[in-house]
């Protein structure tokens, strides 16, 4: 007999999209008494609740009262369902009649497979939405192949890290028992987080080529300002690794990953580093860049990922998206006449993420505790499933070449790799580690109070934010000196590295003075 499903469809204001979803889902080959679906509706102001409620009255109507966003919202739809698995659904989706039978399919051939990703494609059918999923170091997920029309490369059921939360399927009393998606991200990577947590725990995610659904991408999404959803983006991902990595891991990985969060903050603004007394950035040349990523991959066996990242170069080209791959920036931002720096909001989001996360620090910890305290797998066995731990999401070749400095410093090549000569830290570095990275995130909050920005235009809930702010000497020279440590990282073990950025931020904390400082 096949199991009971309850389908959860999180509505906010979506009524364009209810007919076509809900009309596919009557066309369902699944047995009709082993299914349920409920329309779990965050406050909508559309109509769409009441539209639901005449014109489909077989669905079960869960009303939250508030925007929860997506990761609460679907909870309580979780907790208010009855069936054994929960077929988690964005209303911009249309499925196949076979569907969901598709889905169920992994879970009867392997009782280990607790979740399964559907194969998503686009409106038309043409090109690929999800069919894979691959992470890097940062917590920052990718979905190879979005967008390509090779749609017959996809076919092969695999287990992924992941499974896309706009169409996925899990066994309902694991969601509710695992905690489900963590509320307090709201919306963006709440699906790779609990995907993550579920390897922890000992599951299995698999992806089902066969299960296909249709997708209008991102479309509720078209109308917020970028700098609240890099907010959200840059806030989750930094949660995600603060709560999934190995005490060993983590102490290599968060200060990495809070470096680069301020070092595209700063790349943002670009600030010039020669007006506070420091070089000016190092300069990149292409038979340095190049030939120090193919000593690198070639020494330590990442010939895959040297593939991969030669196909990103690729793409990139032909797609002119972005700068050309090894450019310095035309201009250094110079102070205006009443020595203020001029500052886009999307820099500004990310030294906001920083705040969110010191604010959040005690509850993380506690949560990454009680998620480490059932940890069934070690992260090496997981690493794998990364596909791409030390590619960038982000396309700027300044950045790349930030993070490639990084991975250097940090040795995150030999921890990735499982090298032989990657030696766990000690106890103590580790606690070092959690200390120094605290200690940035102060950085980061100290950063966004001296630009006396507005924080709540930054929430989804305000208004926008200001394109570009004035603010103080001292916010844009606590950038342009998160840059300098960046690149004058010392190579030596892990315990050098942090005692160095230590220093350095002693030096900081005891007072930068300057005379233009406003």
């Amino acid at each position: 007999m096949m199991p009971t499903v309850s389908i959860l469809i999180l509505n906010y204001n979506s009524m364009a999209h209810l007919q076509a979803n809900l009309d596919a889902l009557t066309r369902l080959d699944y047995p009709a008494d082993r299914l349920e679906i409920l329309l779990v509706d965050n406050a909508s102001s559309d109509g769409s609740v009441a539209w639901v409620a005449a014109h489909y009255p077989a669905v079960r109507l869960v009303q939250n009262g508030a925007n929860l966003g997506f990761a609460a919202g679907n909870n309580a739809g979780a907790a208010a369902a009855t069936g054994e698995w929960l077929a988690i659904l964005n209303p911009d989706i249309r499925v196949r009649p076979d569907w969901l039978t598709e889905m169920i399919r992994p879970t009867q051939q392997d009782p280990g497979v607790t979740a399964v990703a559907a194969k998503m494609l686009n409106w038309e059918g043409t090109a690929v939405d999800f069919a894979d999923a691959a992470i890097n170091f940062m917590g920052w997920g990718n979905q190879p192949g979005l967008g390509s029309a090779q749609l017959a490369q996809f076919d092969t059921a695999k287990p992924l890290l992941f499974p896309c939360g706009g169409a996925m399927l899990i066994r309902r009393d694991l969601f509710l028992e695992s905690g489900g998606f963590d509320p307090d991200y709201f919306a963006y990577f709440e699906d790779v987080d609990l995907g993550w947590r579920l390897w922890l725990l000992g599951h299995k995610v698999m992806y089902a080529p066969r299960a296909i659904v249709y997708h209008r991408h991102h479309g509720s999404w078209q109308s917020v300002a970028s700098a609240k959803v890099w907010l959200l983006s840059e806030r989750n991902t930094l949660l995600t690794l603060l709560k999934n990595y190995g005490d060993a891991n983590l102490a290599s990985i968060l200060p990495a990953a809070l470096l680069l969060t301020l070092q595209r903050a700063f790349l943002d603004a670009q600030p010039d580093p020669t007006h506070f007394g420091l070089p000016a950035a190092p300069m990149i040349t292409p038979w340095r860049y190049y030939a120090y990523e193919l000593w690198q991959l070639l020494r330590y066996g990442r010939l895959l990922e040297l593939l991969q990242r030669a196909f990103a170069e690729l793409h990139r080209r032909l797609r002119r998206t972005g700068p050309p791959p090894i450019k310095l920036p035309q201009a250094w931002q110079q102070p205006t006449a009443d020595g203020r720096f001029q500052m886009p909001d999307i820099a500004l989001s990310r030294l906001l993420a920083g705040r969110d996360v010191l604010r959040q620090w005690d509850a993380a910890l506690s949560k990454r505790a009680a998620v480490q305290a059932r940890r069934r797998r070690r992260d090496q066995e997981i690493f794998p499933l990364f596909q791409q731990p030390l590619l960038s999401n982000f396309g700027d070749a300044q950045f790349i070449y930030a993070m490639n400095q990084v991975i250097a410093k940090f040795k995150l090549v030999k921890l990735f790799a499982g090298h032989k000569k990657w030696a766990p830290p000690s106890p103590d570095v580790q606690a070092l580690s959690l200390a120094l990275s605290r200690r940035l995130l102060r950085l980061m909050d100290e950063a966004f109070a001296l630009s006396q920005a507005d924080e709540d235009a930054f929430r989804l809930t305000g208004a926008a934010p200001q394109p570009v702010y004035a603010v103080p000497h001292r916010c844009a020279a606590l950038l342009a000196h998160a840059n300098h440590w960046l690149w004058k990282l010392p190579d030596g073990d892990l315990r050098t590295v942090l005692t160095y950025l230590q220093q350095q931020i002693d030096q900081w904390e005891e007072g930068y003075h300057d005379d233009n400082q406003s």
